[in-house]
């Protein structure tokens, strides 16, 4: 015979309702944490647990604990997989110095993915950059001409080709191959725009 706890994952023992529970500070009544389980084909699957506790209204000492579990490991599973698509997607791109923004074109708000801030020597800053920020460090004349690019993917206007220079903080000077698609709603209407861009520098300095 075994108990329960001896099915556990060794790497999710300490995730369990029981340990949960023991290292909850006074007071805490709801619970919920994840752990994997040895199944009878001695393959492990992702369980979920969530518990309440009920308290001596005197003493406050646990009394009993009343849950539920369920099973959670497809979910985990399809978890697992795009954790490992992103990060071969973040090797890829880390791999062809390529970055990317996204712009929300209703509301104006914009992102950097962590390989272009990266690229722009911004990795480390406070408040992660936005397309602004990246518009900013463009050298003049180039950042006309990509302000325009972006005015027209807005129309719906796929861009590609656009090469521009950037001037990092460090000072250094790097040049950038750009492509800016429009992405359209179920209507057709152009809401967000999605773009790339690639570090070309050693191109440049070999034409």
């Amino acid at each position: 015979f075994h108990s329960f706890d001896d099915l556990i994952h060794p790497d999710d023992v300490g995730n369990t309702l029981e340990n949960k529970i023991k290292a909850a500070t006074f007071g805490a009544e709801l619970f919920q944490t994840r752990y994997r389980v040895r199944m009878k084909n001695s393959q492990y699957v992702w369980i979920e647990s969530i518990a309440c506790v009920v308290r001596d209204p005197a003493s406050g000492k646990l009394v009993k604990c009343v849950g539920l579990c369920r099973n959670i490991n497809d979910q985990m599973v399809s978890l697992e997989r795009l954790k490992n698509s992103e990060r071969s997607l973040k090797r890829t791109q880390e791999a062809a110095r390529l970055g990317s923004f996204s712009l929300r074109v209703e509301t104006g708000v914009s992102r950097l993915s962590i390989e272009m801030a990266s690229l722009i020597g911004l990795q480390d800053a406070i408040v992660h950059p936005n397309l602004a920020t990246f518009m900013n460090l463009i050298a003049e004349g180039d950042k006309e001409k990509f302000a325009e690019c972006v005015e027209l993917a807005k129309l719906g206007q796929k861009i590609s080709g656009l090469e521009i220079s950037v001037l990092l903080p460090s000072g250094e000077i790097e040049f950038f191959q750009c492509s800016i698609e429009p992405e359209r709603d179920p209507s057709g209407k152009v809401e967000p725009l999605f773009g790339t861009c690639q570090r070309v520098t050693d191109r440049q300095a070999l034409e």
